[in-house]
């Protein structure tokens, strides 16, 4: 499989992820939008986790949107998950090759859908 599908399937995948997480989060502003925003981010989690393992053209192609913002949401997710450890290590910065590599990875990535 080609490096730019399997990223976008982790892009794809850690984006469906928060959506649930963000559906089932105790924030008052959230919970303000009472059942309709939860059914609303459960909905589209599942939207995109069908997209995860697709191949087929046309269905990436109506669903770019999604894809482009799921590789965005998993970027910025990896460059604050980067900097919060080293921000807990005072502001030391021990060496991340597999995150370091993935953040390229991402970056190229992101790169060639915009």
């Amino acid at each position: 499989m080609n490096e730019f599908l399997e990223v976008r399937d982790r892009a794809l995948a850690h984006y469906a992820k928060r959506l649930r997480y963000l559906a089932q989060d105790k924030d008052e502003q959230i919970q303000a939008g009472n059942d309709i925003i939860k059914n609303d981010l459960f909905a589209f989690a599942d939207k995109v986790q069908k997209l995860v393992g697709e191949r087929r053209e046309s269905y990436i192609t109506d669903n770019s949107r999604i894809i482009c913002d799921a590789i965005s949401c998993y970027l910025k997710d990896l460059e604050q998950s980067k900097k919060v450890v080293c921000d807990k290590l005072s502001f030391v910065s021990p060496i991340f090759e597999g995150l370091d590599k993935e953040l390229e990875t991402v970056k190229a990535a992101l790169a060639d859908i915009l």
